[in-house]
């Protein structure tokens, strides 16, 4: 502790680092939330809701007047656990800045929550997380030290908390819709509306089908991949040259172009591939994986036994507990290197396909996610540098939008993601198709969602909830079949529907394989692979909190065409 005396003498200085620093920050992210904070008001008033916006207002002002206040308190034991919170939360909004181009907002932070156990390594954004959470430090630092006798009494702490939990209850009670608060505080609500988004219960929904369902084919063999883009394979881009296998394969791949996934982010897109969930459904949101039955609910109610072959960590995450139940075999590929893990797939997929029996069999590969070298073996794997550490970008927190990319690291992160596609999606079908026997298995292949090859100038590759690149949306989308007449169906519908597919049809089409009638499903699904109508626009959904209750809340959907 300071003597006394020598503490006075500095307290004034202290003070007015401290006011420096906070209109700095100020200064620094006013650009970036003013049109924010005015797109919010305006909102308010064309909608004529006076009463909300005056309460939106002041509690707005209370933060930032709760910003001002929590540096100079005098109780320690407030201030510094206050100041801390709010220095992280600012550092932590910051670090998505730099790598998505936008502030976090409801949606992202429940991505993050969703994704916490994934086994995906940061390492490829450590400068990034290094250089804010540093920045973050001297920042709290400095607001934390104590500047008596310039310090407020114990009745202004009242200002910072009530701020605080006013902006978590705001944020809760209207489930992130109004959000717009200074990051600082921002960030504490849209944690704890994602860690209260709750998880989809067993509601045990049957098949109300009162026929019999006569399969197509013996086995259904339906492989979601992760990450891989449509237009940045050699089968869709003949200027590339990563699946030379699949490219060679002519006629006998029946190929339905670039198809648009259901979302741009793991968890809303699985949910909608295997739910069966109808876009109408999400667009009022429903929760249609309590609503309908999932997809292998339908297989078991066609008398398939159902199987998951799995390689990833967090395939929890991409269930309901009703269709957890309705899975007969669960196999976990995940104890291997991930690179070798796609073709462990293929071994355990052969064990099961040697079984006589009826077998729907979905298949969650590895594939391709960023960083991409996770993919594919290398004895010497250079890391991609994304960004370079200096003592200007550590001080430059008023930098709110990142320098575009130049074209020498979009030139290696281009010829790494070809190189995972070569080894993961090409290589994965070198290995399984010779040893298939399409004439009693039909095989539909797509991803969960496209990526980003950073056109927009951002690290994000995926999950953007605001302004996405298309190209999060591009997948592609194939099946393999010798099994008549279903064959002749899928030939027909890829030569009528090429580059017009979407994920919302596929599931009514794997229906139509297992045996459940035309009539019946088009009264439930309307669109199939076999029939993709000419003129629609294609959709994907961005945001929203899929694989909870209320999972289409906060959703937009982007048109693509």
């Amino acid at each position: 502790m300071l003597p006394e005396k020598q503490a006075s003498v500095l307290a004034p200085v202290i003070v007015g680092l401290k006011v420096l620093l906070l209109l700095a920050l100020f200064w620094a992210v006013a650009p970036a939330w003013t049109p924010v904070v005015f797109s919010k008001v305006n909102l308010f008033l064309l909608h004529q809701k006076y009463l909300v916006l005056v309460v939106y207002c002041a509690v707005f002002f209370l933060s930032i007047l709760a910003l001002c206040i929590a540096p100079f308190l005098e109780n320690w034991h407030i201030r510094v656990p206050l100041v801390i919170l709010f220095a992280l939360s600012f550092g932590f909004d910051q670090f998505i800045v730099d790598i998505t181009g936008a502030h976090l907002d409801t949606s992202m932070m429940r991505t993050i929550w969703a994704e916490r156990s994934s086994e995906i390594t940061l390492d490829a954004y450590a400068i990034d997380i290094t250089v804010n959470l540093l920045r973050a430090v001297i920042i709290g630092l400095i607001l934390a030290f104590p500047s008596a006798p310039w310090n407020l009494g114990n009745r202004w702490c009242l200002v910072p908390t009530s701020a605080l939990a006013l902006v978590v209850f705001i944020t809760a009670y209207t489930k992130g819709a109004t959000k717009e608060f200074p990051a600082p505080l921002a960030v504490v609500g849209n944690a704890v509306l994602a860690a209260m988004s709750t998880s989809s219960k067993a509601v045990g929904v049957k098949v109300s089908y009162n026929e019999t369902p006569y399969p197509a084919v013996q086995h259904i063999l339906y492989i979601i991949d992760e990450s891989v883009r449509g237009d940045y394979i050699q089968l869709n881009n003949n200027r590339l040259s990563n699946t030379p296998f699949l490219s060679g394969l002519g006629g006998r791949l029946i190929n339905f172009g670039v198809a648009i996934s259901g979302a741009n982010c793991s968890n809303a897109s699985r949910t909608i591939l295997s739910s069966g969930a109808r876009q109408n459904e999400a667009s009022d949101n429903q929760n249609a994986s309590h609503l309908e039955p999932g997809l292998f609910q339908y297989a078991k109610r066609a008398g398939f036994r159902t199987v998951v072959i799995d390689a990833w960590k967090n395939m929890a995450s991409y269930r309901d507990a009703s269709e957890r139940l309705a899975i007969d075999v669960y196999i976990p590929v995940t104890d291997d290197p991930p690179y070798v893990r796609d073709n462990r797939v293929v071994e355990k997929l052969l064990e099961i396909l040697a079984d006589e029996r009826l077998t729907f069999i979905y298949v969650s590969k590895f594939g391709v996610h960023f960083p991409y070298d996770l993919s594919y073996p290398s004895q010497s794997k250079p890391k991609l540098q994304l960004a370079q550490f200096s003592l200007g970008r550590l001080l430059d927190f008023a930098r709110i939008q990142n320098a575009a990319m130049d074209a020498t690291k979009r030139d290696a992160l281009v010829s790494s993601y070809s190189k995972a596609i070569e080894w993961s999606v090409d290589g994965f079908f070198q290995n399984l198709l010779p040893r298939l026997d399409l004439r009693r298995t039909l095989l539909l292949y797509t991803s969960d969602h496209g990526q980003t090859m950073w056109e927009d100038g951002y690290k994000s590759t995926h999950c953007s909830s605001s302004h996405p690149h298309p190209g999060e949306s591009y997948v592609p989308l194939f099946a393999l079949t010798e099994a008549t007449p279903l064959e002749g169906r899928f030939r027909q519908g890829a030569a009528h529907g090429f580059n017009r597919a979407s994920h919302f049809d596929i599931v009514p089409t794997l229906l139509l394989a297992m045996g459940y009638k035309e009539d019946w499903v088009s009264r439930k699904f309307s669109t199939n692979l076999f029939d993709i109508p000419r003129l629609r626009h294609r959709q994907f959904q961005i945001g929203g909190s899929a694989g909870t209750e209320n999972w289409p809340d906060g959703a937009q959907w982007v048109t693509v065409d």
